[in-house]
């Protein structure tokens, strides 16, 4: 059977400066990429502004620029980005997509404040207080939430490791936000809606997102999207500070603009990636050094 070519992408957020994480995520995913023949496209998910700084913005393209990876397709810079690319264009198209999650019934308007759900329930999960309120969706400052049956599990493998996910969304999420209270559509329509608009059918991310994807390939069948149930996942390791948590671009942890200005080089910063890849060590200078290994060898994220 003849398979479509591969096409991934790499999607910054501009909330922060990007870490060596964020690198190592952006260089996996152009080498699963290239030693697949296919193609990386350069999406930064932009559509929360009171995140966004300009700085940040910047910082994406530099980034790339200096470790030398150059996306097939997106944005050329930060000009093109806005006036082209920005999600601000297709918001339209988000909420488009939350009308046909409404025709499914199981959407619902809710009004609790985030910090009354954490003070209930620490672990974020929403119980579901407004599902029986019948809130109108017009009625002030009211999120939609989907209503989440009782069981609710969502399967899917990855594609380099074979491993199975078998997440019940219900325990995990329950009924989790598609439009924010301030209108905005939550990240998990605008990345479904995203990588359907672009032709993404490879995606590969932290394990972090392991929830997100099942939320999405629930949302897509819901919808009755069906192309996204081909698309293939591979969910990698996360790495942590020295205070053993997870690298976070808000949290202000060592970025890799910050490396360059202690004057440590591509090079150094190449075979670091290579480090984290497990791969031994060898004289890497550029990514296509990478890529010749990654071709040539067995690979173990």
């Amino acid at each position: 059977m003849n398979r479509l070519p591969v096409r991934t992408r790499i999607a910054p957020t501009p909330s922060g400066f990007l870490h060596i994480g964020n690198l190592y995520s952006f260089v996996l995913t152009w080498l699963m990429a290239k030693s697949r023949g296919g193609s990386v496209l350069l999406r930064i998910d932009d559509l929360d502004a009171a995140r966004m700084r300009p700085a940040y913005l910047e910082d994406i393209f530099r980034t790339l620029d200096f470790i030398g990876l150059a996306p097939d397709e997106g944005p050329s810079g930060v000009e093109d980005f806005l006036k082209n690319y920005s999600q601000v264009h297709r918001v339209e198209d988000y909420l488009q997509f939350i009308n046909k999650l409404k025709g499914s019934g199981q959407v619902y308007a809710c009004s609790c404040p985030r910090s009354r759900i954490m003070a209930e329930n620490p672990n974020g999960i929403y119980p579901g207080t407004c599902r029986s309120r019948n809130l109108d969706f017009g009625s002030g400052a009211v999120a939609l939430r989907l209503a989440l049956p009782a069981e609710s599990r969502v399967q899917f493998c990855d594609v380099l490791t074979g491993e199975k996910s078998n997440i019940s969304l219900t325990e995990e999420m329950g009924d989790f936000v598609v439009l924010r209270k301030d209108g905005i559509p939550a990240y998990q329509v605008a990345s479904l809606v995203d990588d359907l608009h672009y032709g993404i059918n490879m995606v590969v991310r932290g394990r972090d997102l392991l929830t997100s994807t099942a939320a999405q390939i629930y949302l897509a069948k819901l919808a009755g999207l069906n192309a996204f149930s081909t698309m293939q996942w591979h969910h990698h390791a996360l790495f942590k500070n020295e205070q053993g948590q997870k690298l976070s671009k808000s949290a202000g942890d060592m970025s890799v603009r910050m490396m360059i200005e202690k004057g440590i080089n591509r090079e150094d910063i190449i075979r670091r990636i290579a480090s984290l890849m497990n791969l031994p060590e060898k004289p890497f200078k550029t990514l296509y050094d990478l890529q010749l290994f990654f071709n040539e060898h067995s690979f173990i994220s």
